[in-house]
C-alpha cells in the first residue's frame, strides 16, 4: 500500500499542528502562569497585606522593615509618607524581575523617599534585589 501525496501533506500538517499546539500549552504552563498575573499574587498579597496591617499606625518616624514575617517568602520595607490615611509606602524588596518590572510598590502613586544611609545599610541586613536597590538609592534623601 503506498500513500499518496495528498495524504502525506495532510499528516505533515496534522503533526505540525499538534506540536504547535503543544508548544503553545507548554509556553503558558511553564512561563505565563509563574509569572503572569496569576504568579504575582503571592507578591501582591504580601504588599497589600503590610499596607492594611500597618494602615492605622501613627507613629510613624522610621522605616518599617518586614523581613519575611509571618512564614512569607518575599520581604517588604514600609517607608514612611506624611499622608495620615496613607502611613507607608510598601516596598517588595526580593519579588525578583517579571512582566510588571523589578519595582512593586504599593501604593504605586507614591514615591518612596527614604534615608540614604538607611538604603546603604539594608542590604546588610536584608536581600534586595539589586534593581530595587537601585530604585531606593534613586529616591533617597541626604542627611
Amino acid at each position: 500500500m503506498t500513500v499518496d501525496k495528498t495524504t502525506k501533506i495532510f499528516m505533515a500538517i496534522i503533526f505540525t499542528s499538534i506540536i504547535a499546539f503543544l508548544g503553545m500549552v507548554a509556553f503558558y504552563l511553564f512561563y505565563v502562569i509563574p509569572n503572569g498575573e496569576l504568579g504575582q499574587a503571592k507578591k501582591w498579597q504580601t504588599l497589600k497585606h503590610h499596607e492594611y496591617s500597618h494602615r492605622a499606625d501613627r507613629k510613624i518616624d522610621a522605616p518599617v522593615l518586614e523581613a519575611k514575617p509571618d512564614g512569607d517568602s518575599y520581604s517588604a520595607l514600609g517607608v514612611p509618607t506624611e499622608i495620615k490615611d496613607t502611613p507607608f509606602v510598601w516596598v517588595l524588596l526580593d519579588g525578583g524581575d517579571d512582566f510588571y518590572g523589578p519595582v512593586k510598590l504599593v501604593p504605586q502613586s507614591i514615591v518612596p523617599h527614604v534615608k540614604c544611609t538607611f538604603v546603604k545599610n539594608l542590604p546588610k541586613i536584608v536581600k534586595v534585589d539589586l534593581p530595587v536597590l537601585t530604585y531606593l538609592q534613586e529616591h533617597c534623601e541626604q542627611g
